[in-house]
């Protein structure tokens, strides 16, 4: 269950209920006790920093959605959930350049924000070396950028490393090989990753990724339907006698395929099986 939190330059920005029971967890479990020197409790400066670490994320997101919209795609919305963010974007004509420009520009926006936070660490310590809490506070929200940064460019499938690397063997492979060369090469480098995780005693990151490690396997599924989306609307075009469905969005063919009524038309284009598909499949970028 999602809950519409607020939005901006008219992108939707929703929280999955999940986020809300995840920072209260966060608050219950840490301890309910003031931090040697400083005046706030253990359990409050966990459940802030854990916030503010969901602003850069959700500025990750808009990142990507800020581009796409300047590519000309429709982006749908944005939804935050513990683990990171999915913006959702209605499919258009699959471009690698355009891939590479959507997805670069989520960690590009956290790159930036750890240079402005780390100028602003050095210039805060060359005025005031007293001012500890700011310089902390700098040095801690760079750093949380950096890893948002870094783990975002892991060559694995979602992250934005994956569709980078993805979108740059499609020049040479095609999306849908490329798509399958990619989740093969996310998988194993993933799980390589994980032990390393917990035989150093990451044992959240390594849960993490193999959350990630998971669900790269569904870009297979959608890589299938972008290959096969134009040979579909072709055959819609035929079946319906509609020459306009060659060139419709997603979204159009969508609505072509839910106005049939009759059921011989409907075992034609093989309504049963895609439509699901059809519906469920989006561009999704996720943050973390």
């Amino acid at each position: 269950m999602n809950f519409k939190l607020a939005t901006f330059f008219g992108i939707p920005l929703n929280v999955n209920i999940f986020t809300f029971l995840f920072i209260a967890w966060i608050y219950l479990t840490n301890p309910n006790e003031f931090i040697d020197g400083l005046p706030i409790k253990v359990n409050l400066f966990a459940t802030i920093t854990f916030c503010i670490m969901l602003v850069f994320v959700i500025m990750h997101e808009y990142g990507h959605c800020l581009m796409a919209r300047r590519l000309g795609e429709n982006v749908i919305d944005i939804t935050i959930y513990p683990l990171g963010g999915i913006a959702r974007m209605e499919y258009a004509k699959y471009s690698p350049k355009n891939e590479i420009l959507v997805t670069a520009a989520g960690p590009l926006v956290n790159l930036v924000l750890a240079f402005l936070f780390a100028t602003a660490t050095i210039i805060t310590f060359m005025i005031n070396q007293d001012a500890i809490a700011a310089i902390v506070s700098f040095f801690v929200f760079m750093m949380m950028n950096l890893i948002l940064f870094i783990f975002n460019l892991l060559p694995i499938f979602p992250m934005d490393g994956g569709r980078l690397l993805r979108a740059c063997l499609a020049y040479r492979m095609g999306y849908e090989k490329a798509t399958k060369f990619t989740v093969k090469f996310s998988q194993i480098l993933g799980l390589i990753l994980i032990g390393v995780c917990f035989l150093y005693g990451f044992y959240l990151t390594g849960v993490l990724l193999g959350f990630v490690v998971l669900v790269a396997q569904k870009e297979v599924t959608a890589a299938s339907i972008v290959g096969n989306l134009q040979e579909i609307r072709r055959k819609a075009a035929i079946i319906l006698n509609k020459p306009e469905l060659e060139k419709c969005s997603l979204a159009e063919l969508i609505l072509a395929f839910k106005a049939v009524e009759d059921e011989e038309t409907k075992q034609k284009l093989q309504m049963e099986e895609l439509l699901p598909i059809l519906e469920s499949f989006n561009h999704e970028k996720t943050a973390i």
